[in-house]
């Protein structure tokens, strides 16, 4: 048997939990069909965002790691 929790359910499960019990899961997205200004977005848009993404966190990891390795390290523990 499930144990409950004690803690009272947050404000979106309450809402989840009202809109499959009235089986309105996902007919909301059945309108965004008809929607007048609705636009295609292309699998290159993606794969563009998510390259720069990539190469902005690569970037900056890169950045950090040579400025960790450049840094004196007596420098670094005179501080501590």
């Amino acid at each position: 048997m499930k144990q409950k929790s004690s803690k009272p359910p947050r404000l979106a499960e309450k809402i989840l939990l009202r809109m499959r019990k009235n089986g309105e899961e996902f007919s909301f997205l059945g309108d965004m069909n008809d929607y007048p200004y609705r636009i295609k977005i292309g699998i290159e848009v993606f794969i563009i965002s998510g390259l720069l993404a990539l190469t902005i966190a690569l970037m900056t990891v890169i950045y950090q790691t040579v400025k960790a390795a450049a840094a004196n390290p007596a420098d670094t523990l005179k501080y501590e």
